[in-house]
C-alpha cells in the first residue's frame, strides 16, 4: 500500500468515528480539544502533514461566529516517510505546463542520482519536514 492510500485510510476511518461523535479509534489526540469539538457538530477534513516518523490529520470544527477548532490526529507511521525532492534533472516547461526528465552526460547523470539518493539519508531527508516550501529542487 502507497503512503497516499495509507493517509487516505486512515482519513476516511477516523473521520467516520468522528461524525458519529466518537474518538478516533487509533492515533494520539488531545482529550480535552476533542471534547471541546465534538460540541460543534460534524467535522470537516482538514489538511495532512508528515514528520519522518508520524502522520498528522487535523479536522476542523466550524460553529457560526467562532473561530474553528482544529483537531489534530497522530498517528505512528508503520515505516519512515520519505521526501522525494524535485530533482535538478526535471526541467519544467511553464509555457506548456509539462515536466520533462533533461539529457546529461552518463557521468553526469550518475552523479545526479548520487546527490538524489544521498538525499534520501535520514538525517539529511528530515531537513525536509517542517513549514511546506512552494517548490524545493535538489
Amino acid at each position: 500500500m502507497s503512503l497516499n492510500e495509507f493517509v487516505a485510510q486512515l482519513r476516511k476511518q477516523t473521520l467516520r468515528n468522528l461524525e458519529a461523535g466518537l474518538p478516533p479509534d487509533e492515533g494520539a489526540f488531545d482529550e480535552e480539544a476533542f471534547r471541546k469539538a465534538k460540541d460543534r457538530g460534524k467535522p470537516q477534513m482538514g489538511p495532512f502533514r508528515f514528520e519522518p516518523a508520524r502522520i498528522l490529520l487535523d479536522f476542523l470544527y466550524l460553529k457560526g461566529g467562532e473561530s474553528a477548532l482544529v483537531l489534530t490526529v497522530a498517528f505512528e507511521s508503520p515505516e519512515r516517510i520519505v521526501y522525494m525532492p524535485v530533482p535538478e534533472w526535471v526541467v519544467e516547461q511553464v509555457w506548456q505546463g509539462d515536466v520533462q526528465g533533461s539529457y546529461h552526460f552518463d557521468s553526469e547523470a550518475r552523479e545526479l542520482l548520487r546527490r538524489f539518493e544521498s538525499r534520501l539519508e535520514p538525517a539529511t531527508n528530515a531537513e525536509n519536514f517542517g513549514p511546506p516550501e512552494s517548490f524545493r529542487r535538489v
